[in-house]
């Protein structure tokens, strides 16, 4: 699966994912999915989410294999940013910024690189296809 494909899923089955719960994609009175692909100085961060009680904003990147720890700095760097421009944002100048990490396999080094950065949730993905026959076809 690309990650293409899998930001896409995610973006339009977002009601039915777990993150949902608390989260929403960052919106503005422009566009309704600024979040997504949101463009900021130092590259674009898959998806930014904004927490829909609390100050807090997160910035999720999606990784479509095992993948590095360089991983990490890539979204240490995207935080960074929006930390810096909250304002920006429309968001409270004290909110929380976290990371979330969306994999489909994380390597040792990957969660090693995690475990020493607060704030930051590693996510693993799986996905199934099932396919049913619906039934005989009706004869005319």
């Amino acid at each position: 699966m690309s990650k293409k494909y899998l930001q896409q899923y995610l973006v339009n089955n977002w009601d039915h994912i777990q993150l949902s719960q608390d989260w929403q994609i960052y919106s503005d009175s422009d566009d309704p999915e600024a979040g997504v692909e949101f463009s900021t100085g130092v590259g674009r961060p898959d998806i930014l989410l904004t927490h829909k009680t609390d100050s807090r904003v997160c910035v999720v990147e999606l990784k479509k294999s095992n993948s590095s720890d360089r991983a990490v700095g890539q979204l240490l760097r995207y935080v960074g940013w929006v930390r810096d421009h909250l304002d920006d944002l429309d968001v409270s100048e004290d909110a929380d910024v976290e990371g979330r990490l969306i994999v489909s396999g994380p390597t040792e080094k990957l969660e090693y690189a995690l475990s020493a950065v607060q704030n930051f949730t590693l996510h693993q993905y799986n996905i199934n296809v099932e396919l049913r026959t619906s039934g005989s076809p009706v004869d005319k």
